[in-house]
């Protein structure tokens, strides 16, 4: 097990130093309860960047009190399994930043604002992090004069989002715009 975390360190590591790639490694530690039973909880959380595709992922490991790992978060027995698996240690996924005119973001969005900040400002899907893991849904497009902005909090429920919204707005003349 050790040596599994050690070659995820280097990698991470290793592929942060090359010349193309941004990156930054973030690292936590604490304790979690599941099931009635206390684990000892070790994360990274890298992030990458080659030009305008940003990508983070989560990778979590939960030890016991014997230093057995926690293998329900690894489960890799079936194709929907393994699926699950890998899509759970992505953190988001991202194309641009949110001043260009294409940008998107899909997995964690952890500060949104739409427009001035009158409906949505601040708002997050990951406050329930890392008991709830939501894959929120951040899509903006400028045309021209035309803009169009989309936020689903979670596309795992599509029926019963917690917040859905959509803006367009035109810039009328200069320093006013209509939406």
């Amino acid at each position: 097990m050790i040596k599994r975390l050690f070659i995820i360190f280097l990698m991470s590591f290793g592929i942060s130093q090359s010349d193309e790639l941004e990156s930054t490694l973030l690292g936590s530690f604490g304790s979690v309860t599941i099931n009635d039973n206390v684990y000892n909880q070790f994360s990274l959380k890298p992030e990458f960047s080659i030009g305008k595709l940003g990508m983070g992922f989560d990778i979590y490991f939960y030890l016991d009190e014997d230093g057995s790992l926690y293998e329900e978060n690894w489960n890799f027995s079936s194709t929907e399994n393994s699926l699950k698996t890998l899509v759970d240690k992505i953190y988001y996924l991202r194309w641009g930043q949110p001043l260009d005119n294409l940008y998107f973001r899909i997995g964690a969005l952890p500060d949104i604002t739409l427009g001035h900040g009158i409906l949505v400002k601040g708002y997050s899907n990951v406050i329930d992090y890392p008991h709830v893991r939501r894959t929120g849904f951040d899509f903006r497009y400028k045309f021209s004069e035309f803009n169009l902005s989309i936020i689903h909090s979670d596309l795992k429920e599509l029926d019963a989002p917690g917040l859905l919204a959509i803006r367009t707005d035109f810039d009328y003349v200069d320093n006013l715009n209509l939406g």
